[in-house]
């Protein structure tokens, strides 16, 4: 963190809280560059998004002693399966993201199909850091912020002491 202040910006209404339009820039192979409008999606439609697209079940290993299945975390195929999940995820997200150039398409399944197909695997991957990045970098920053939250700096209560009060701060806050 610096120790210039944050930059506050006045709300006017609640749709400055929206997540909004970024234009990306991605490198191709021969160092040409694509550029690409996206709509910003919030960290909860992105997973909402992605679990509307369930994980394979998984394979029984064999039963245990009272009865209970256990499960083969490690099978190859599902392992194989689980991996086509996270792509399709990742494509259902971007087909809800990427504005222009406008994704061939009725809806977004259709489209993700059709990114599925063609678009190159150097600019899917670009485009999933992106969003990645952005999510987590908002996170990150959430957690930065927390911190100064916390008498201990931790941004948690676990170095507190048991009654979580800690004096020292609330005598260097009253002094």
């Amino acid at each position: 963190m610096t120790d210039e202040p944050n930059k506050i910006i006045p709300l006017a209404t609640l749709d400055d809280l929206t997540a909004g339009t970024i234009n990306a820039v991605l490198m191709q192979e021969d160092d040409s560059e694509v550029r690409m409008q996206l709509k910003m999606l919030s960290a909860f439609k992105i997973l909402e998004i992605q679990h509307a697209v369930p994980l394979p079940p998984p394979v029984v290993s064999h039963p245990g002693k009272n009865g209970e299945l256990i499960y083969n975390w490690n099978d190859a195929q599902y392992l194989r399966d689980r991996d086509v999940v996270f792509i399709r995820r990742n494509l259902l997200v971007l087909a809800h993201m990427i504005q222009q150039p406008a994704i061939p398409g009725n809806n977004h399944e259709e489209k993700a199909s059709w990114l599925a197909d063609n678009l190159k695997p150097v600019l899917q991957d670009q485009l999933v850091r992106l969003f990645r990045d952005i999510t987590s970098k908002g996170e990150a920053r959430i957690q930065s912020r927390a911190e100064t939250f916390q008498p201990n700096g931790s941004g948690t209560v676990e170095n507190l002491p048991p009654d979580g009060v800690d004096n020292h701060a609330v005598e260097r806050l009253a002094g």
